[in-house]
């Protein structure tokens, strides 16, 4: 049997883009907040991001909004999923680990920052 360790975060495993353009499907993934192209193997953003604050930046995300859709992936659907997190583990928690995510990087990534992701314009 699988057991995610991710989702002993969570008090649910409802899609974090629940109500967002489809009905959810039933089954749940691991979406990486960060694509996992940014994060190199064996690099400490990697590491920060699914080590240390995996109840950040992995997320439940439902197959249809994650990999068919893919509205997961969009930066509205990051603003989204941040905006469920914000209300989750409260927006100060969350903007400190999304920005000390860029102590990780050895470029940083002016586009990953809490502002640059939340300044990002819902569609009406």
């Amino acid at each position: 049997m699988y057991i995610n360790m991710y989702r002993k975060h969570y008090f649910h495993d409802d899609c974090l883009l629940e109500g967002y353009r489809h009905k959810c499907s039933p089954i749940i993934d691991d979406h990486h907040l960060i694509n996992k192209a940014k994060l190199p193997k064996g690099s400490s953003a990697r590491y920060y991001c699914e080590y240390v604050h995996p109840e950040i930046f992995i997320v439940p995300i439902c197959r249809l909004h994650n990999s068919v859709s893919k509205l997961a992936d969009t930066k509205v659907g990051r603003k989204l999923i941040v905006m469920r997190l914000n209300e989750i583990f409260g927006i100060g928690y969350v903007k400190e680990v999304i920005n000390g995510l860029q102590d990780e990087f050895k470029v940083p990534k002016p586009e990953l920052t809490f502002k640059a992701i939340m300044s990002i314009p819902l569609p009406e």
